[in-house]
């Protein structure tokens, strides 16, 4: 959801299709960029990376002045197991 901080009212609502985990906004407030975790099953193959489904990056260009017609582009992030570093 899209709140308007001054009035704390939901201005928009945008399904990104997964559990959310995190944001980030540009500093010239164009982008927005969310995580989304797709919460892994943690008993599964000890709660390790890799268990289906597998997460993604959503960026929203929030240039539009009215966040009804933000556009957002999802970014596959799947394959980069060899980049992960165990605990």
């Amino acid at each position: 959801a899209v709140i308007d901080i001054e009035t704390k009212a939901i201005v928009a609502r945008h399904d990104l299709g997964g559990q959310t985990d995190g944001l980030a906004v540009s500093p010239d407030g164009t982008y927005v960029t969310v995580c989304v975790e797709n919460e892994r099953d943690e008993d599964v193959g000890d709660g390790g990376l890799g268990v289906a489904p597998a997460g993604y990056v959503v960026v929203i260009d929030s240039s539009a002045e009215n966040p009804m017609n933000w556009t957002s582009s999802i970014v596959n992030i799947t394959g980069l197991g060899t980049f992960y570093f165990p605990d």
